[in-house]
């Protein structure tokens, strides 16, 4: 993916699925101020390297897709900075360390997939921030610990997966 894709100021969505995009995500990603949506998923696993930083400084972004590529590396704190993000899909690709508690701070935030990664830690409580969560895909990590009591609060999830992770303890009351 070339780094003169940030010089496209006036880009408002970007969308590339199904391609063989190749080679890490560009820094410059991170000059498109106008840029709402990103999609560049089911690239059969072409797209390398870490998500950038710089991401952070998409001030409109509100949908960041990137599953099924070979990302690694951490989940960016400074995503938090995305106050519009409502979909975030990390799924299917090589990401570990463990989920940033920034991402509580994503009040808008409505959709969260990070299934099938190697992300580790416990399940971070600052989920229960996000009343409009109705999606949470933790399925396939390395998560440990108990549920959380705190995601009871969570009225609109319809979908939670935790499945093949190391969580133990009861089911929270309410559940």
């Amino acid at each position: 993916m070339p780094e003169e894709l940030g010089n496209l100021s006036s880009l408002v969505e970007f969308v590339a699925y199904t391609n063989n995009l190749t080679g890490p995500l560009p820094r410059s990603i991170g000059n498109l101020k106008n840029l709402k949506t990103f999609r560049a998923g089911q690239n059969d696993n072409q797209l390398k390297g870490f998500i950038p930083k710089d991401l952070g400084n998409c001030t409109n972004l509100d949908t960041l897709v990137l599953y099924e590529n070979s990302l690694e590396g951490q989940i960016p704190k400074e995503i938090e900075n995305r106050k519009f993000l409502k979909k975030l899909y990390l799924s299917k690709n090589d990401l570990n360390g463990t989920i940033p508690r920034e991402i509580g701070n994503l009040s808008m935030t409505t959709e969260i997939d990070f299934l099938e990664n190697y992300l580790k830690g416990e399940i971070p409580t600052k989920f229960s921030k996000k009343k409009g969560l109705r999606l949470l895909y933790l399925f396939q990590n390395q998560l440990i610990g108990v549920i959380p009591n705190e995601l009871n609060g969570l009225r609109n999830l319809t979908m939670l997966d935790l499945s093949i992770n190391y969580v133990t303890g009861p089911m929270p009351f309410g559940f």
